[in-house]
């Protein structure tokens, strides 16, 4: 008894030691915190030579911005830190190879016309690479509609594409490479494509696997009048040849939450495990994300659940993170809190408590008060210190954090974070504590103009900053300077 009692203290004490605790960042934006008053939705994250390329859209339309490390848009970079894709362009994934930068999807389109793909091709300035396609982009088109969903870049430089074409009213899962020039290689395939022999689908992921490439879809069949679509992998070799020794003639087809529709939104393979993120919807309320684990080797499914709302994936060290958020039944619903979360997943799909001592990570740009928040996190990336950006948007503005190991962030960094500022949202007075040696108080409104440079004074534990000057109600920021520190506290006027 007692010797099993040892043991049990044993693993506690290990799950303690082991256990991290993760902060805001401070020497990222303001705080750990970045803001931009901008169209910009974030999609993907990527982290190259010291500095982060996040792709996405502004007003619907594909776009990259270069952020530098330390959390301040790269100016240098493009038209003033973005890239941007004509109207009309939308976005489905970004890579970086050999020096540039590839987006890839589907062109929407005019009156008349019929749907489109296109690749674009930029370097690490931003500038588009003249000699592909067309300055830089290059519409696919292989007749009716279609879509290019992801791609990977072959050693000799060739783009090796996935989506899928409509073809007598039907979507089917297509692939096809395009030369350096962006053209559409024809020694693939003399139709420029080549098409899997599976009824309705839609191409989603293309991976490298053991020698191999590993196409993910969609697949569609019926039970009873009833609509089940399904996930199908194929194997083909660099030729697109499929491997008719995989599954039942080249086809394994997975099951999925049934009933309704089914759109894969990542995947991400770590030795036999492949991790699925797909989205189902049975109708506009009844819709949510899934996360399959299922095993390449065995074939059998490890795991389906439903971690977080529209949450994205990424696998480091062999385990699971995801960032997402809560789909809340109304912004005023406050038992509801829709922040920026971080979970880590352990072996069974459940959240693993040795990752910021709960298992997840949450952050409110709004900060504490009565008010909902409105912040939705999205796409993520490690980077090589082992801190983490989050992307996504808050009350509408593009909004990124960085979090990191408290023990390995420096001591004045965990210092700095005490400070805090109370009420909020205030009436006439806040109190900002934890912090030494002001000198220096701005308001500023959301356009980042600074609109007053309010009082203040000493009072025990911190200072009284006199806001009665504010008649407009709303969302302000205060940005503090004190010993040589900014602050910035997003506050809101009631």
């Amino acid at each position: 008894m007692k010797a099993n009692l040892l043991i049990i203290t044993l693993l506690l004490l290990a799950l303690k030691i082991n256990a991290q605790t993760y902060i805001l960042d401070e020497s990222f934006g303001t705080n750990g915190q970045v803001e931009i008053y901008s169209g910009f939705f974030p999609e993907r994250v990527l982290y190259i030579d010291g500095n982060y390329m996040i792709g996405g859209t502004v007003n619907g339309s594909a776009a990259a911005v270069k952020i530098s490390y330390d959390g301040s848009i790269d100016t240098t970079f493009g038209d003033n830190g973005y890239v941007n894709l004509p109207s009309g362009y939308n976005f489905s994934e970004i890579k970086f190879d050999n020096g540039h930068f590839y987006i890839c999807g589907n062109v929407e389109p005019g009156q008349g016309t019929t749907r489109k793909g296109y690749i674009a091709k930029f370097d690490t300035s931003g500038n588009f690479e003249t000699g592909f396609g067309d300055n830089g982009v290059a519409d696919i088109d292989l007749g009716e509609d279609m879509f290019i969903r992801d791609f990977i870049i072959e050693p000799a430089g060739k783009i090796f594409c996935i989506g899928s074409r409509k073809e007598a009213g039907d979507f089917k899962i297509i692939y096809f490479k395009a030369d350096q020039s962006g053209n559409i290689d024809t020694s693939f395939d003399v139709n420029g494509y080549k098409q899997l022999d599976v009824a309705y689908g839609d191409g989603y992921c293309i991976k490298y696997l053991n020698g191999q490439i590993l196409l993910i879809g969609i697949t569609e069949s019926f039970s009873n009048n009833t609509p089940y679509q399904d996930m199908v992998l194929t194997k083909v070799n660099t030729n697109g040849v499929v491997d008719t020794a995989y599954g039942n003639m080249g086809y394994k087809v997975v099951s999925l939450e049934g009933g309704g529709t089914n759109v894969i939104k990542g995947v991400e393979i770590s030795g036999d495990e492949m991790f699925v993120n797909y989205n189902y919807a049975y109708s506009f309320t009844t819709n949510g994300n899934h996360l399959l684990n299922y095993n390449l080797a065995t074939d059998v499914i490890m795991y389906d659940d439903t971690p977080l709302y529209n949450y994205h994936l990424k696998i480091y060290d062999n385990q699971p993170y995801i960032s997402g958020y809560q789909r809340c039944p109304s912004l005023t619903d406050n038992a509801c809190a829709r922040d920026f979360i971080l979970k880590r997943l352990d072996a069974t799909g459940a959240v693993d408590a040795t990752f910021n001592n709960t298992g997840s990570f949450t952050y409110n740009f709004l900060m504490a008060g009565p008010w909902s928040s409105e912040d939705r996190s999205g796409p993520f990336v490690r980077d090589d210190n082992g801190r983490m950006l989050i992307a996504g948007y808050t009350h509408g503005n593009f909004g990124m954090i960085r979090i990191g190991d408290a023990s390995s962030l420096s001591v004045h960094s965990v210092s700095r974070n005490l400070a805090s500022i109370a009420p909020n949202p205030f009436s006439d007075v806040v109190f900002v504590s934890g912090i030494e040696n002001l000198t220096a108080v701005e308001l500023i409104d959301l356009e980042g103009r600074v609109i007053s440079h309010p009082d203040y004074s000493i009072v025990e534990n911190g200072y009284r900053v006199d806001l009665s000057g504010i008649s407009q109600t709303g969302i302000y920021f205060l940005k503090t300077t004190a010993a040589g520190t900014v602050h910035s506290f997003k506050i809101v006027k009631m």
